[in-house]
């Protein structure tokens, strides 16, 4: 909620979800350019949020955040299109 916050501060139009499939309609229902989700989310990974995984929204620029990050996983997620 920090990250949110902090963004809706810098006048950027901010939208929360709970866990990956909340986050996957709102992907569908907003139509966001950006997204910054977390690798470790309540249900489907976060890398699995990225454009050539899902059709929620394509062309968005994913940001895959973690405290849980290895080398793996963020090749991982780049192969999946996350933002680098």
């Amino acid at each position: 909620m920090r990250l949110a916050r902090a963004l809706g501060a810098r006048g950027l139009e901010v939208a929360t979800a709970a866990d990956a499939v909340a986050a996957l309609a709102e992907a569908r229902r907003a139509r966001p350019d950006y997204a910054v989700v977390d690798l470790k989310m309540p249900g489907a990974s976060g890398s699995s949020s990225c454009p050539s995984s899902s059709p929620a929204r394509p062309g968005i620029r994913v940001v895959v955040l973690t405290g849980y990050g290895s080398i793996a996983s963020a090749v991982e997620a780049m192969h999946r299109g996350a933002h680098h």
